[in-house]
């Protein structure tokens, strides 16, 4: 059957022309972003498994080949997906008759990772001189230089979009950086409490949200009422209160690790979650402090994930929203979760979509998972033109 959002799924040599194997596909599974704050970004997966009779089956692409999931929405087409295979699995079943080659049994697996990631991930930076003054955004370029390419590099996106925004107002610390590509950029994304999301882009790399920009409104959820734009029902949610992500002093060190910046709520004995920062100076790193502890220092449970499945959609636009056209696939937006009488506003970190032959299932995630804390310039997170928590 068809449904709403479904994937039309196809592989390339060469990422500009690519062939079909949407008629194969058995399932998938889409990964994006992360569940929690205090997560790594890892790159982006997409998993299809597909039919594979021994007549007239599917070619089969090798590693490093290019993937593709795309869907249709009133007449628009989205890509969803655009990666990099990195796992082609050949499962054998029985039965096999010989004489037909026919083998209904027989699976394969495509697995692929988002491009942006994926190259970031790979990249070894070799001594990178960051100089003393060095914007946050001007130390990933040059480390995203170095180990990767000179073109496609990263997006920076803040509040206001100008030199204002963190990325252009943080300083990073002096040194000479030799390592993973990736494993900087998580390290500035962590330092001021900000996202990252890639691209189903072979040209562009992953975007930078700044943490203080909360972006407008896409998508929201009832379990009764369409209360907001773009409301869509759910069949599952799940509320998180966990001392395993539950910390009254948070300690983040600056300047190579020579100071600390440190943010407590309450008495010892503290429960502490210490993390190292690229940052140079003690304002910025206290301001990632006390950010971090209005967010984990809260005990009250908060909705964390939510489940809903194409069959239920009264709205068909979300998988468009979920796409391409929206800067950053959606990460970073504020959304909003009727429960039970109860509006309550959180923050997408990232979602998982699986499709089978009779429906797609969506699980979002969502932070503060512990708590809501507030939010330079929003009438829904805060109060208005007011920031308690720094960087801003």
């Amino acid at each position: 059957m068809t449904y709403n959002g479904q994937w039309d799924v196809a592989y390339s040599a060469d990422g500009s022309t690519f062939t079909d194997i949407s008629d194969y596909v058995v399932n998938g599974t889409m990964s994006i972003g992360r569940q929690q704050l205090t997560d790594r970004y890892t790159p982006d997966t997409f998993s299809v498994e597909l039919l594979a009779p021994l007549t007239a089956g599917p070619a089969i692409p090798p590693v490093r080949y290019y993937l593709r999931a795309q869907t249709t929405v009133s007449s628009t087409t989205y890509t969803m997906f655009l990666g990099v295979i990195t796992d082609v699995n050949r499962d054998y079943g029985m039965p096999y008759t010989s004489a037909t080659g026919a083998a209904p049994a027989d699976r394969i697996t495509i697995t692929a990772a988002s491009y942006g990631m994926y190259l970031a991930g790979r990249g070894f930076a070799t001594s990178v001189a960051i100089a003393a003054s060095t914007t946050l955004e001007a130390a990933v370029n040059a480390v995203y230089d170095d180990g990767v390419s000179t073109s496609g590099g990263p997006t920076f996106l803040g509040s206001p979009a100008s030199a204002s925004n963190v990325w252009n107002t943080a300083i990073a610390q002096d040194e000479t950086y030799t390592g993973n590509v990736l494993d900087y950029i998580n390290s500035v994304v962590a330092s001021v409490v900000s996202r990252m999301a890639d691209t189903p882009s072979l040209t562009a790399g992953p975007n930078l949200l700044d943490g203080n920009f909360v972006r407008g409104n896409q998508f929201n959820f009832s379990d009764g009422v369409a209360f907001a734009t773009q409301t869509q029902p759910y069949n599952q949610i799940e509320f998180l209160a966990s001392d395993n992500n539950s910390y009254t002093e948070i300690r983040v060190g600056y300047d190579s690790n020579a100071a600390t910046a440190t943010a407590v709520s309450g008495s010892q004995p503290y429960q502490t979650y210490s993390t190292v920062s690229v940052l140079k100076d003690g304002t910025t790193a206290q301001g990632a402090a006390d950010l971090t502890l209005a967010i984990l220092s809260q005990s009250q449970y908060t909705p964390f994930r939510v489940s809903t499945k194409a069959s239920m959609m009264s709205n068909p636009d979300l998988p468009a929203q979920l796409s391409s056209t929206v800067t950053g696939r959606c990460i970073g937006t504020q959304v909003q979760i009727r429960f039970r009488s109860t509006v309550y506003t959180v923050i997408l970190e990232g979602y998982n979509i699986t499709q089978d032959l009779d429906d797609a299932y969506y699980t979002f995630y969502f932070s503060p998972a512990l708590g809501q804390p507030l939010i330079l310039d929003s009438t829904t997170f805060g109060i208005l033109d007011t920031n308690t928590l720094g960087l801003g």
